[in-house]
């Protein structure tokens, strides 16, 4: 069985609204960001007023990193293009780097929003070549908490199962 951690995200909530989309928005993030070469991408955000929202989000050329300005959420994603996923020296740096983005953020638009009130830390694995008595024994015992990211309110780890003719 191989478990790769492929993608790691951190998110933080509060209130967003009045980072809005425009140009000027736009522009904010993308200087911050030059050195990651992000592209402004178009998501829109659906309230439970049934109100439509076009948000902030952009993504690395490659596709591996990406922020997104919800109402009510900003996350900051990084995903491995390695079958094994993030190595171990990978990850103290993956928390920092993520951090950093959050708080460039809140830099950014300081004047628009308060600080958040939770902040989550979330790992997704895709398993390999996982055997039915490996799949029937398994839970998240094999999973190790990561130390180095702080105090975090709660931790999601997501599974993504591959079926056997794509694991190769």
């Amino acid at each position: 069985m191989i478990i790769a951690n492929i993608n790691y995200q951190a998110s933080c909530f509060g209130d967003y609204s009045k980072i809005v989309y425009n140009n000027e928005n736009v522009i904010k993030v993308l200087r911050s960001f030059d050195d990651l070469n992000l592209v402004p991408t178009n998501i829109v955000e659906s309230r439970p007023n049934l109100e439509l929202n076009q948000r902030l989000s952009f993504a690395s050329l490659d596709g591996l990193f990406g922020i997104s300005i919800f109402s009510e959420r900003i996350d900051i994603r990084r995903t491995s293009n390695k079958r094994n996923g993030f190595d171990e020296e990978e990850i103290d740096l993956l928390s920092k780097e993520l951090i950093d983005c959050l708080i460039r953020i809140r830099d950014i638009f300081s004047d628009g929003i308060l600080a958040p009130y939770r902040l989550v830390w979330f790992v997704s694995y895709v398993i390999f070549e996982m055997t039915e008595e490996e799949k029937k024994s398994s839970g998240i015992d094999f999973l190790r908490p990561l130390s180095s990211i702080g105090k975090i309110d709660w931790m999601i780890c997501r599974f993504v199962m591959v079926p056997e003719r794509m694991s190769g």
